[in-house]
């Protein structure tokens, strides 16, 4: 059956990437793959420094996803109950289905094949968006891997409870490993990068954001983690990709600046770059 959803998101891809170019920073040339991978390490360094250069909104935003996060965590225990009493075969359908766009084992090779398909038909957006979503994936699950093993977290199939953190203390197992949803933050990083590469076309957003809410909801659903896990998961993966979008669209203008120009008055070549 997973055939079937690689399938269906390579033809998604291909109707997002085909049905015209969108006016974004993304149409300039990709870079060379040895640029593409030093990213990884300067990126993921600007993402860890980030709050260094947080103003008061983004501070206040913060607060805010705390505050939210801290809400869903007092109300974990009380999710569960309703998500595992309304279960039944309809929902086990779409949860099985919308597992498979987090699930990076699915998600990372066909975001290759969709770069593939890219190349080959010339679609330099597309194979952007599929390696800038390959590396939002790689970087926000690399950060939701760090965190499971700091806090070894009690997954809900335990009947552990909500509240059982064992920290570095605890054996390194899978059922203590729910904070935060990789799904999660795997399935909103590449559902951020589309919906910002293709944002001028009105219904990737919404299908993109879609999808990936389905994933986290579907966390919940089959009882592997906890509200608040997708929702800390989620908010890592969305802005681990807004941070890389970010950082992309710095150095395409950084790029750009150097440009030759005629001097008045005489003929001359002048370069500028800007930091």
């Amino acid at each position: 059956m997973l055939y079937r959803w690689i399938i269906a998101l390579i033809i998604v891809g291909a109707m997002v990437g085909s049905w015209g170019e969108p006016v974004t920073a993304a149409e300039l040339p990709m870079e060379s793959l040895t640029s593409y991978w030093e990213e990884y390490l300067n990126d993921t360094r600007y993402i860890l420094t980030a709050p260094a250069r947080w103003e008061r909104q983004d501070w206040l935003g913060a607060g805010l996803v705390l505050g939210a996060a801290w809400a869903l965590y007092d109300s974990d225990e009380e999710i569960r109950r309703h998500f595992q009493k309304h279960r039944d075969s309809t929902t086990e359908s779409v949860a099985n289905f919308a597992e498979n766009f987090g699930d990076v084992t699915t998600l990372l090779p066909t975001l290759a094949l969709t770069y593939g398909y890219g190349k080959y038909i010339g679609n330099e957006v597309l194979q952007r968006a599929s390696m800038l979503s390959i590396e939002s994936v790689v970087i926000s699950c690399g950060f939701t891997a760090g965190m499971k093993v700091l806090t070894h977290r009690s997954r809900p199939y335990t009947g552990e409870g909500y509240n059982q953190w064992g920290g570095l203390s605890s054996s390194l197992s899978d059922k203590h490993l729910s904070f935060p949803s990789a799904h999660s933050a795997a399935a909103f990083s590449t559902a951020t990068v589309f919906a910002t590469i293709y944002k001028e076309r009105d219904w990737v957003p919404y299908v993109a954001y879609g999808l990936a809410t389905m994933t986290a909801l579907s966390r919940i659903h089959d009882d592997k983690h906890w509200a608040s896990d997708v929702f800390v998961g989620s908010v890592i993966g969305w802005y681990t990709a807004k941070q890389i979008m970010a950082r992309q669209e710095q150095r395409e203008n950084n790029r750009m600046a150097w440009m030759s120009r005629v001097v008045p008055g005489g003929v001359g070549l002048t370069f500028q770059y800007q930091f």
